[in-house]
């Protein structure tokens, strides 16, 4: 006999029961999966699906946004005369207006944003290589060669009609990229372009114009544009970084056309150092922030590299004076420099100090290694290098760094063979004593190694846990 409570308990089970299996089919049949209970291996597998199917679609749009600006980019590598340069660039022109067309589009139809802002943000980019292309234009046009070009029609109404448009297509992807700035990154953005319009190559009027772009773009970053949360976004970098372009094609069009001087090079790794230390005070990533710290110090000291040969003219004389040459000497200071720099830094920062520390034992032996081989067999050159290596790799073993140790047994090789030529090729001293000396060397070396090489092969092991 059956209690009635339980008979009824029962039959409510029964009802819940038909009740979940008709809503489950309600749903299969309405298509309704959200409502389908899942358990959780399949969540987790649904959502790895997902993560991979987003990774694949982030992969596949910067393969095609990086192949469209290698094409487009690639336009500034023809030859003018036999492609009609008027004919030509306008192919580039359509090539913008019509990456800008399909951005708008992408939106518009397929209701994609990033599609859309991809398409825009490559058409922002090519903008200033079209003024860059309207400057060759301009300069084939230069006929009276003193600097005012005497523009044909079809030159002068592909200028004008080309200006319209490119302002028309810088404003569009600008607006899309980041709306709040928009019009001051338009202005910003067209001021630097029409740099690349001027007909003038002479380093007098580029190397001026390089420093006054890169410094300007580095005080328009810290001053008017800030912190704004917009521009904190990837879209908002791609327009900040977007100013400085028409500067960089600047001074890449001078690098590979032109041969540029010391005190262009100066200027140029200066004023990069600058931009990009002020673009690190802006970036939330510490891990980034650390990266173009790095990148900072290696601008300036490319750009401090230089700084020898541009002075040696001014110091020349009074270095000769004591023996010294500022050209070979001058790079090791620099190098010690901003070594010392970074491993300041890599003592007092509270994050990326093993980046640091690497980055100092490799700028310390960059500048060292320079001085080494600016002349051969040179005694003092070759010493300085083993005192500074001995220093580098000291330095890594305190700071656990295996890149500075390992930069620093490098340039004691570098050293050690250094001095062994400079005191070879010495006037006071035939080569005998030197080679004597080193097979002395060689068979004290082997007797330590035979009667101490488990201790030593002990230290080894000990030493590499270090770094571990």
């Amino acid at each position: 006999m059956t209690l009635p409570h339980l008979e009824t308990g029962e039959m409510d089970g029964r009802a819940r029961a038909r009740r979940d299996d008709n809503a489950t089919m309600r749903s299969l049949d309405f298509g309704d999966a959200s409502q389908i209970p899942e358990s959780a291996p399949e969540r987790a597998g649904a959502d790895s699906g997902t993560g991979r199917k987003v990774g694949a679609l982030q992969m596949l749009r910067f393969g095609g946004a990086v192949t469209l600006l290698v094409a487009t980019g690639s336009f500034l590598f023809r030859d003018w005369e036999l492609l009609h340069s008027v004919p030509f660039y306008v192919q580039l022109l359509v090539t913008t207006v019509l990456l800008s067309i399909a951005g708008l589009s992408c939106g518009a139809f397929l209701r994609e944003a990033k599609g859309a802002r991809t398409f825009l943000a490559i058409a922002l980019y090519a903008v200033p290589l079209n003024f860059a292309a309207l400057g060759g234009l301009v300069l084939a046009a230069d006929v009276s060669g003193l600097g005012a070009p005497l523009l044909a029609g079809s030159t002068l109404l592909t200028l004008g009609v080309s200006a319209l448009v490119l302002s028309g297509v810088a404003w569009v992807g600008l607006r899309a990229l980041a709306r709040p700035h928009a019009r001051s990154l338009w202005f910003a953005l067209l001021a630097g372009s029409l740099l690349l319009l001027a007909p003038f190559r002479e380093l007098s009027f580029v190397t001026p114009a390089v420093g006054v772009g890169l410094v300007g773009a580095a005080l328009y970053q810290r001053f008017l544009l800030g912190s704004s949360a917009a521009l904190n976004t990837l879209e908002g970098w791609l327009a900040r970084v977007a100013v400085v372009v028409p500067v960089l094609l600047l001074l890449a069009r001078t690098v590979v056309y032109y041969e540029g001087d010391a005190a262009f090079y100066v200027i140029a790794f200066g004023g990069v150092s600058a931009f990009v230390w002020v673009t690190a005070r802006r970036i939330e990533s510490r891990r980034l922030r650390v990266a173009l710290d790095v990148s900072t110090v290696a601008f300036a000291f490319f750009a401090c590299c230089f700084l020898p040969t541009l002075l040696r003219p001014i110091l020349g004389d009074a270095s000769a004076d004591y023996g010294l040459d500022i050209l070979q000497y001058g790079c090791a200071v620099v190098g010690i420099s901003f070594g010392a720099v970074l491993a300041l830094m890599s003592v007092s920062a509270k994050q990326g100090r093993r980046v640091y520390a690497n980055a100092a034992g490799v700028v310390a032996v960059a500048g060292m290694g320079v001085t080494l081989f600016a002349y051969e067999a040179a005694v003092p050159a070759a010493l300085v290098a083993l005192l500074g290596a001995a220093s580098v790799v000291a330095f890594g073993y305190a700071r656990r760094s295996a890149v500075s140790c390992g930069a620093g047994l490098l340039l004691a090789v570098a050293g050690t063979v250094g001095l062994v030529v400079g005191l070879a090729e010495l006037e006071t001293l035939s080569s005998w004593p030197t080679f004597a000396v080193l097979g002395a060397v060689a068979i004290v070396t082997a007797s330590v190694i035979e009667r101490r090489g488990v201790a030593l092969k002990r230290r080894m092991l000990r030493v590499r846990a270090r770094f571990d």
